[in-house]
């Protein structure tokens, strides 16, 4: 327990309002700003805890950004849709975001990198996420808003304005897919997973995965400007076997070894790509149904946009909806 202290930092208690005589160490902090009120409603101790599952049985390694840090920038980057470096520009800026992410007293530049983003992206899944959003729903449900006053008793039965619905894409950051290049991710992540399974077996020889020669095979078709349909097609023969064999390893080696929650996870989407691609393969084709396009984000879908520059796009589709402005 001592060890995992020292990779994960618990957050600290975040001084009231009250406890800053001059404001927040000179700053302006007002009560009703939308990050303070919504510092109010995140459940901090939930954000902690999936925060720390990142970090059991690891014993070395530099202490990690607070979970509350982490979360929180998360948080204003995707509400004022910003990427990774103005994110970190506009917490060294507001000193209402500096308070958002728990920081004690104001600074005049954000605590950390832009390249820390993609790591806080990574520590909290999908699933997490959900668990997450679905508790900040619930707290605002137990305390909602005043309605507002309004002497007119039929402003409920008016239905001027006007409203304006899209329906649009969220674009996920995710490399072209091919069926080689998804197969090739997939193998690549097995053998992470034999080199996991095999460091904590009691197996004195490793299974033996090929890896340099199936890395070999997949450079000959991305590095040729032009394979034709022959090469394409014996690439994924090869990647597909790859692939089967490691399956077959992580099997046996999981017999003997318990598998942790994020190992099974992944387990689930590897097992479900050679099915798709086995299929695809097997049929001659290129469609099949609930497509997984990147092993990394399994929850990314096809979306046929028919623009002129993309007629795909991968990621999640939305409705969006603007009433009088």
């Amino acid at each position: 327990m001592h060890e995992e202290r020292q990779m994960n930092r618990r957050r600290r208690r975040q001084l009231a309002f009250h406890d800053f005589p001059g404001g927040f160490s000179g700053a302006r902090i007002f009560s009703d700003n939308r990050w303070v009120r919504l510092a109010q409603i995140i459940p901090w101790d939930l954000v902690d805890k999936k925060y720390a599952e990142n970090f059991v049985g690891k014993k070395a390694g530099n202490p990690a950004i607070e979970s509350r840090m982490a979360f929180g920038s998360l948080v204003i980057k995707e509400e004022l849709h910003l990427s990774d470096e103005d994110t970190v520009t506009m917490i060294g800026e507001n000193p209402h975001c500096q308070y958002f992410i728990g920081m004690e007293e104001f600074m005049d530049k954000a605590p950390f990198d832009a390249s820390k983003m993609t790591a806080f992206r990574k520590r909290f899944s999908p699933e997490a996420m959900a668990e997450i959003n679905e508790a900040i729903i619930a707290a605002q449900k137990k305390d909602p808003p005043p309605p507002e006053e309004n002497g007119d008793d039929d402003s409920k039965d008016n239905n001027d304005g006007t409203l304006i619905l899209d329906a649009t894409c969220a674009p996920a950051d995710i490399h072209f897919p091919t069926d080689a290049g998804v197969l090739n991710d997939a193998r690549e992540l097995t053998e992470q997973l034999i080199d996991e399974l095999f460091e904590s077996s009691t197996k004195t020889e490793k299974p033996r995965t090929y890896r340099q020669k199936a890395r070999k095979n997949y450079l000959l078709l991305v590095r040729n400007k032009r394979p034709g349909k022959n090469l394409i097609r014996k690439t994924r023969k090869s990647q597909l076997q790859y692939l089967r064999r490691n399956l077959g390893h992580i099997e046996v080696l999981a017999d003997s070894h318990d598998l942790s929650a994020r190992q099974r996870s992944k387990l689930v989407v590897l097992h479900e790509v050679h099915r798709q691609q086995r299929e695809m393969y097997d049929n001659k084709c290129h469609k099949v149904e609930d497509r997984i396009v990147s092993v990394f984000q399994p929850w990314v879908r096809p979306i046929v946009r028919g623009k002129l520059t993309a007629k795909t796009e991968f990621g999640a589709k939305i409705a969006l909806s603007l009433e009088d402005g």
